[in-house]
């Protein structure tokens, strides 16, 4: 209950937030129009047409500049770790991350998850990646702190014309000047004491900073009418202060309170049709252009360059993994698009061409069409980004009839050519789209059916400014009510066809309930199914009933997850049918959203990384998994001597290796308890579960048994878990009597992985060693946090030298992740998955 409430508390804090940007964005809009009710439409067309061509050369070459100072953060954030990595991984994954983050109008932590991702895969340590999301944050603020400081003290604003619902408590930026270098003061201060002997990383990190806001201004300063232009550092004031109050309204990217600041300030030097024109064409240059162009060069790249997807890295797989979220933001301008053009004057010779061709394709059709259109593209980008491949295929055929439409009602080229290349940038991502289920099973967020509304809003609200100076109820009724007509059909159509979904999904639902009895869903069938298409061993945990099972909705693949505290804990990858990973990753993602819980997938592999970062979520190296490859293991030559000398000594001791068959198992399971006890007692442990295996009759009656004997004595055992396609073999428990010599591991693991050899098998699974392949230059108190959390949850422990001990066979070694649901709830989730793999608290205090 008390999740419940808190969960609720949450929900009702978001709703607030939302509706208070809504009302602020609102409002500033009003005082926008108010400052241009003496202009029209043809007035700001004009006012963008009038920048000349050396102007819009500048704006790109600053843009391009600002980017570049960007990844300067990142570099200097690196050396101030004083940790090694190539400047162009740096530089690419900065300007990634930072070009996500404007793309979405957002601040720059919001990108701090895919930072985290990226660095993560280049093996840079958690805590290493954090201090540069936190520097790089940091340096940005410095950076407005500093020159807002200076600015606005020295070349003071006033602020009484600035109009806003109350009224500013100063009337001039000096205040907030001296407020800002006191701030400057004291964090520059705090730097310094805590960073010692850097001073030339923070003057640097002041000087990058500095450089990034005026390249920045730079962008909006050229766009401004090139006659009777401002000197630039009063401009430059102006600038920050806009800013500042756009920060403070928390409207993402201050969309409206932005421009209401400039509009105000900049008044008594431009006229407002020329200063709106500026700031859309810096929002387009600085936030839209570099969009369009990363959306191009991927299609370009997807098309002619990487035609062979089975040779994609890792690094490329993920970065595309995240152009679905990119293909969602054009989705949703080429909604805007559509729906906009049936609220603005579309004099179009074409279409009156056509209608004496075609009667019923009309403007005020083509009008209604394209809004439904439009409408529907802003609901479907929400599905885009959910990765639904019905909303791929809808939204590809909704996008080719927007092209159609552009040009049978002439639009300007510019979006025609936009409309195209978000049509043929889709044709190659298919495989991005893998939820085959009914989209409709996933509502759109209360956020996102406002931000579809406020949409129409301001069109209709354009709409009317575009005809302010026509009879609007004479000439052009027919205009808007087309338009809002397209609309509401677009509305009601996907309304209606979800209360279908939810009927017919009730409808499954109770038929299910009535012909299935409650423990044949899922049945032990599915279960042993899915385990038969594994390619690893460890499906067969989900054999030891200690965790939840949940399929995929075709159940060919699972998940076996546990709980603990306020994560629902998934023990590895998927297990199944690959090419159902992905929506499987999905249902259990929303699972643990219904029940208030975060997403966590312990110990996972580097193939589906991807799948992860489309939930969301961040992921962290944890340590590296061993495997032996069979074909390439000998005990012959002087590499494998050690190995061979140990085994040569055990069997002379009289030791022989016997495989007893699954169904010859209950013979001996008194004699394997008895040994399990035995070796549980003298290692002062208990079970532990969950990661590993752990002795109960029911679970190694599923396996065949390997034992080391003497003169017919058992004095070890281990449990062989093999894959069905041959793939990979392992041992799981491995115990043995007080009275087995020294040296009867290192001769159990060589006949198991010879055993495996004989058989036609591919790989030996050694399993994991915990923190393994981490560099230890992170700091001291988080890395040994890691390695005690950590250490809990391995396979063979007991033994300290973990990682020396699995060299010995000469493994390949390949890094393993631990996936959760928000970058900053790591130390939280570490806990509940530290308790979980541990057996508790009595399990993660006692000695192992």
């Amino acid at each position: 209950m008390e999740n419940v409430s808190k969960f609720n508390r949450k929900k009702i804090i978001e709703y607030f937030k939302i509706a208070a940007e809504l009302t602020i964005f609102l409002v500033a809009i009003f005082f926008i129009h108010k400052e241009l009710k003496k202009y029209n439409l043809h007035d700001l067309k004009s006012s963008i047409e009038a920048i000349p061509f050396w102007a819009i050369t500048l704006i790109i070459f600053f843009v391009c500049l600002d980017y570049l100072i960007l990844t300067c953060f990142d570099v200097l954030a690196f050396k101030n770790e004083n940790y090694s990595l190539p400047r162009k991984n740096i530089s690419f994954v900065s300007f990634i991350s930072f070009a996500f983050a404007n793309s979405i109008g957002l601040s720059g932590l919001t990108a701090s998850g895919l930072r985290l991702n990226l660095y993560s895969l280049l093996g840079v340590p958690y805590k290493t990646i954090m201090n540069v999301v936190i520097f790089c944050y940091t340096t940005f603020w410095l950076g407005l702190l500093w020159i807002g400081g200076v600015f606005l003290t020295l070349l003071p604003i006033s602020l009484v014309q600035i109009k806003l619902p109350i009224k500013l408590p100063m009337d001039t930026t000096v205040p907030i000047g001296i407020i800002l270098l006191i701030g400057a003061t004291i964090f520059t201060g705090v730097i310094i004491k805590k960073h010692k002997n850097t001073n030339t990383i923070l003057i640097n990190r002041i000087l990058i900073a500095l450089a990034d806001w005026v390249s920045l201004s730079f962008v909006l300063y050229f766009a401004l009418p090139p006659h009777n232009r401002i000197d630039f550092f009063h401009f430059l004031a102006i600038f920050i202060i806009a800013q500042i109050l756009g920060f403070l309204s928390n409207v993402p990217g201050g969309i409206g309170v932005f421009d209401l600041i400039f509009l105000t300030l900049l008044g008594g030097a431009y006229s407002s049709d020329k200063i709106i024109g500026a700031l859309l064409v810096y929002r387009i240059a600085y936030f839209f252009i570099p969009l369009l162009v990363a959306f191009t060069i991927f299609t370009i790249y997807h098309l002619f360059i990487r035609k062979d997807n089975t040779k994609i890295t890792e690094m490329e797989k993920i970065v595309f993994s995240q152009f679905p979220n990119f293909l969602s933001i054009i989705i949703t301008l080429s909604g805007i698009i559509l729906i906009f053009s049936g609220f603005f004057p579309f004099p179009s010779s074409l279409i009156t061409k056509i209608e004496v061709v075609f009667p019923f394709l009309n403007l005020e059709t083509s009008h209604f069409i394209g809004a439904a259109i439009g409408t529907t593209l802003l609901f479907l980008a929400y599905y885009i980004e959910k990765r639904f491949e019905l909303a791929y295929f809808i939204s590809l055929f909704f996008l080719g009839c927007s092209i159609v439409l552009s040009i049978v009602k002439e639009f300007h080229l510019f979006f025609t050519i936009f409309l195209t290349l978000s049509f043929i940038g889709t044709i190659p991502t298919k495989d991005y789209f893998y939820r085959k289920n009914s989209f409709f099973s996933e509502k759109p967020s209360f956020k996102k059916l406002s931000t579809i509304i406020l949409v129409i809003l301001i069109g209709v609200y354009l709409g009317i400014f575009s005809y302010k100076e026509t009879e609007f109820f004479s000439k052009i009724s027919w205009s808007f009510s087309n338009t809002l007509l397209g609309i509401f059909f677009a509305f009601a159509i996907l309304i209606i066809l979800n209360v279908i979904s939810e009927k017919r999904k009730s409808s499954v639902e109770e038929k299910n309930t009535e012909t299935l009895p409650e423990e044949n869903s899922p049945t032990d069938k599915d279960l042993r199914n899915c385990i038969s298409l594994s390619s690893t061993t460890d499906a067969y945990l989900s054999l030891l009933g200690d965790k939840e099972i949940i399929f995929d909705d075709s159940k060919n693949s699972f998940i076996m997850f546990g709980k603990s505290g306020h994560s629902f804990v998934a023990m590895g990858d998927p297990v199944g049918d690959e090419k159902t990973f992905g929506s499987c990753i999905w249902k259990f993602y929303n699972h643990c959203k219904a029940n208030k819980k975060e997403t966590v997938f312990y110990e996972i592999n580097k193939n589906y990384l991807n799948y992860y970062l489309d939930v969301g979520l961040s992921f962290l190296k944890i340590g590296e998994f061993a495997q032996v490859h069979l074909e390439n293991f000998t005990l012959d030559g002087s590499d494998a001597k050690p190995l061979r000398h140990a085994f040569n000594r055990v069997e002379k001791e009289g030791y022989t290796f016997e495989v007893i068959p699954v169904e010859k198992v209950p013979e001996i399971l008194d004699d394997l308890e008895s040994i399990s006890n035995e070796w549980l007692q003298d290692k002062n442990a208990k079970e532990k579960g969950f990661s590993l295996g752990k002795f109960t009759k029911e679970y190694l009656l599923n396996f065949p048994v390997g034992v080391i004997k003497k003169d017919n004595k058992i004095l070890a055992f281990g449990n062989i878990l093999e894959t069905n396609n041959k793939e990979e073999i392992s041992l799981d428990l491995m115990r043995y009597r007080n009275e087995a010599v020294h040296g009867t591991m290192d001769y159990f693991f060589i006949c198991v992985i010879n055993y495996g050899k004989e058989n036609g098998f591919k790989k030996f699974n050694l399993g994991m060693a915990p923190l393994a392949g981490i560099e230890d230059n992170t700091a001291s108190f988080w890395n040994k946090i890691e390695r005690a959390i950590f250490s809990h949850g391995e396979h063979f422990y007991n033994f300290k030298g973990l990682r020396s001990f699995k060299d010995k066979f000469n493994p390949q070694w390949e890094p393993r992740y631990i996936a959760y649901s928000g970058p900053f709830n790591l130390p939280n989730i570490l806990k509940d998955v530290t308790l979980l793999i541990s057996g508790g608290i009595r399990g993660l205090i006692s000695k192992k």
